[in-house]
């Protein structure tokens, strides 16, 4: 569990304060909306949001995993539990196919 937790926790804070900050650009709130007008806001919002996702989808959790095994000490313990984090993630989802007529 402790393994989870660290490996977890700083991704759960940064998409806590990335949630926080998209919220100030979705109101066009803090100091980059000064003084700009609606339409200039507009460019402000492109620009902070265009690859803000980035470190969600473009993250490799597999090296996280394997950076925290190895700072708990646990890197020399086998992985038949499974074939590391990514993939028992993976695992516990199922989804199906869905067919639109």
């Amino acid at each position: 569990m402790s393994l989870y937790q660290a490996t977890r926790l700083p991704r759960a804070h940064k998409a806590q304060t990335t949630s926080r900050q998209a919220g100030e650009v979705y109101e066009m709130q803090g100091p980059a909306f000064e003084g700009l007008t609606f339409e200039q806001g507009l460019q402000v919002i492109h620009d902070k949001f265009k690859d803000r996702m980035r470190w969600v989808w473009g993250h490799d959790l597999e090296a996280d995993f394997n950076e925290v095994k190895e700072r708990l000490g646990l890197a020399s313990e086998s992985t038949t539990q499974g074939k590391g984090f990514a993939k028992q993630a993976n695992s516990m989802v199922s989804v199906e196919p869905v067919t639109v007529p």
